[in-house]
């Protein structure tokens, strides 16, 4: 069945749970930049990994509304890291999915798959 592409905010539980394993860095190789200041404020952002709407970086026709939204397809990354992972020849979907699994099992932190 057919479903409309909309952009869905990510859930509250899956922006706990991706500032929870994002260790407050961002997830680009050997960047170590905060996601969240001492002071509280947001240096960094959710990214989608395979973009959330037609058009965008990495989008992939067949994924629900849902799974865009998903903690699965989404990583912590700084301003200036988001921006790189823009280029979708040098960044495909694989190694952002790489950078997410070596951050998450190098910090050894909870929710891992």
């Amino acid at each position: 069945m057919y479903e409309k592409v909309k952009r869905l905010e990510p859930t509250t539980e899956t922006k706990r749970r991706l500032y929870l394993t994002s260790g407050n860095q961002c997830a680009f190789e050997g960047c170590k930049k905060m996601i969240i200041s001492s002071d509280g404020e947001l240096l960094g952002e959710i990214c989608h990994i395979e973009a959330a709407m037609p058009g965008g970086e990495r989008f992939y026709p067949n994924q629900t509304n849902e799974e865009r939204r998903d903690f699965d397809n989404l990583m912590m990354l700084c301003l200036d890291h988001h921006k790189i992972t823009n280029n979708v020849d040098k960044y495909p979907v694989e190694k952002l999915q790489e950078m997410k699994k070596i951050m998450r099992k190098n910090l050894q932190m909870p929710y891992q798959n």
